[in-house]
């Protein structure tokens, strides 16, 4: 049986142990922040080999490619936005 996880988004991408660790985040239901938005809270975890990461970032690839050319996205430049604004905007924190 294969479950389907919904994220509202990716709060961090790192290398640990020669695994990539990739934290997944969902809006929480009733925590808000200062200026009233939902919290994102980590809620997964995909760990995967470099291989394996090498192979999610070429089927991420084919399927953005697929959407900007729908008109569904705009696709912006590799580094356009800077490590430390990725980390500003994401306001993650882990969920309890």
């Amino acid at each position: 049986m294969i479950t389907d996880v919904f994220i509202d988004g990716v709060s961090d991408a790192m290398v640990q142990n020669g695994s990539v660790r990739v934290n997944l985040v969902t809006l929480a239901a009733t925590e808000r922040d200062a200026k009233g938005q939902p919290v994102r809270e980590v809620r997964h975890r995909l760990l995967m080999s470099p291989q394996a990461a090498t192979e999610l970032h070429a089927h991420l690839e084919a399927a953005l490619r697929h959407l900007s050319q729908a008109g569904i996205v705009t696709r912006k430049e590799a580094g356009e936005l800077k490590e430390a604004e990725v980390r500003k905007e994401a306001g993650v924190r882990k969920a309890s």
